[in-house]
């Protein structure tokens, strides 16, 4: 489907599709959601074809289960709007819950849409245990959306039921966004069709057509917008910048003598650290850069090609059909794929592995700097004299490293 920021969704229970067809069709046609869950449908296996064909969308269809009385009566179903590739998830089967779930991705988000009918008489926790069986089933996903019939009045919210209801949506992160009656008999109403998601919500409208049927017809807009990546600060220190000389310099007139007539071990370290702080801030200092995108850099000007080749061979194949051409874009797309794999492998092995072994020897210095190894587990102070050789040695192999060679 091509990208979009908004998906409507519609739920009615309409009390058999059979029925008031005409009064339905203009109301898809008013409302023109995208996904539009039905409950009762009162369709029995293979007959589909009772159902209004609403121009522009395709049937997805459950019955009721024989077990439940004889599968007269019930049912759910979705009508999705062409373009909309949502496709049906299969989900753990429960004997006695009518559900239906769906699976849409959508800039980049994967959606779970799920509808459930619970008729008065079934009982509740059976029905939200059977319903956290398929959630979780079903994951992962980055948002869901459950529109259903679920015969609990909320407008009751001191009812045992409403709260357990309550509980189950609070357990499963989710908001119920219907706020007004949905159900309408006679003089007395009632709040039993509800849309609940973790996503964000708007418009939600609540309309009674007390022709069509004794249930509102409920839609609202769903957005998906794409991840934006955070803006990374790094702080870094140019290092290949630094001159050799000067550096190696300014390093041997520091008065490292003076660190080891300090009485105290913390006096020492802070004072060798605020040395080597200002060598650094002198040679190198500080700078900052904010990365707003994520960095790829083994996407290279070669990789790019690739894959826009790749994609001229897909397009071509899907017009012609010839199998010469389904072979070439086959091949493409496994030596594109394998091209990025080298790539990213190369660039990670160069900028990170390989860096591995610079780091341990650091180490092993910076310790051999503090302690000398006399046996196995016993250790002794070297001097101040020995400490200021190996600093310099250190230091000096360290910035020719660092500094790429002229």
């Amino acid at each position: 489907m091509a990208p979009s920021k908004c998906i409507k969704f519609g739920l009615l229970n309409a009390g058999s599709l059979g029925t008031n067809q005409d009064e339905f069709l203009i109301a898809m046609g008013n409302h023109s959601v995208d996904i539009m869950a039905i409950n009762e449908t009162w369709l029995r296996k293979g007959e589909e074809d009772r159902a209004p064909s609403v121009p522009g969308y395709k049937l997805r269809h459950i019955p009721r289960p024989v077990s439940i009385r004889g599968g007269r009566g019930g049912g759910v179903a979705f009508y999705i709007k062409d373009g909309i590739n949502a496709r049906v998830k299969v989900h753990p089967e429960h004997p006695n819950v009518e559900q239906l779930w769906l699976g849409l991705t959508i800039n980049r988000k994967r959606l779970l849409i799920g509808t459930a009918y619970r008729p008065p008489w079934q009982d509740l926790e059976e029905f939200l245990d059977a319903i956290t069986a398929s959630i979780s089933a079903l994951a992962p996903y980055d948002s869901l959306v459950l529109l259903g019939d679920l015969n609990v009045n909320l407008l009751h919210v001191n009812s045992s039921k409403t709260k357990q209801l309550t509980a189950f949506l609070d357990y499963s992160n989710l908001i119920q966004l219907v706020q007004t009656a949905t159900h309408f008999v006679g003089d007395s109403s009632s709040l039993i069709d509800i849309i609940c998601s973790d996503a964000t919500i708007r418009n939600v409208v609540v309309d009674h057509i007390s022709e069509l049927s004794h249930h509102s017809f409920i839609t609202c807009e769903a957005i998906f917008r794409k991840p934006k990546a955070k803006p990374r600060l790094v702080q870094f220190r140019p290092f290949s910048d630094i001159l050799q000389d000067q550096f190696i310099a300014d390093l041997n007139m520091i008065p490292w003598s003076g660190i080891g007539s300090l009485g105290d071990v913390d006096a020492m370290v802070q004072t060798f650290n605020s040395y080597m702080a200002q060598l650094y801030d002198l040679h190198a200092p500080l700078k900052r850069r904010t990365f707003r995108k994520p960095p790829t850099p083994w996407i290279t000007s070669n990789i790019r090609l690739l894959f826009k080749l790749r994609d001229e061979a897909r397009a071509r194949y899907h017009v012609t059909r010839e199998p010469k051409h389904r072979k070439y874009y086959l091949d493409l797309k496994h030596e594109a794929a394998a091209a990025l794999v080298r790539e990213k492998t190369a660039y990670f092995k160069k900028n990170i592995n390989d860096q591995k072994i610079t780091l341990n020897c650091c180490g092993g210095i910076l310790r051999q700097m503090c302690f000398q190894i006399t046996g196995r587990n016993y250790y002794r102070v070297i001097s101040i004299t020995q400490t200021t050789s190996m600093l310099h040695s250190w230091m000096s192999l360290e910035v020719a490293a660092i500094i790429p060679q002229k």
